[in-house]
């Protein structure tokens, strides 16, 4: 995270490593919040920052606020009750992984 708008900066990898999974395989989910994920903020910055808004503006916005996820989900397998899953993260992000098994 960076409070700066106005650095540019790649996505950087990240990679999530979890010890004790009693499984095989993971179906793990990432739900993201970045600036084209689940973030109705810049949506509206898109639409030219509108005061009043129309029906199909108010709509629009309401469906870029839910949460999104990020070439989820996928399998992973677990070896030796150790999963390692890689992640890619934006400047200003935050990001949830859920596990199921």
């Amino acid at each position: 995270y960076h409070d700066d708008n106005n650095l540019n900066a790649i996505p950087e990898k990240v990679l999530i490593q979890i010890n004790g999974i009693k499984s095989d395989k993971v179906h793990v989910t990432q739900y993201l919040i970045d600036q084209d994920h689940s973030n109705s903020y810049t949506a509206w910055l898109k639409m030219g920052s509108p005061q009043k808004l129309s029906v199909d503006q108010y709509k629009s916005l309401e469906d870029a606020s839910q949460l999104s996820t990020a070439d989820f989900p996928i399998w992973s397998k677990v070896s030796g009750n150790y999963l390692s899953v890689d992640v890619t993260m934006s400047r200003q992000s935050v990001s949830m992984l859920e596990l199921t098994w």
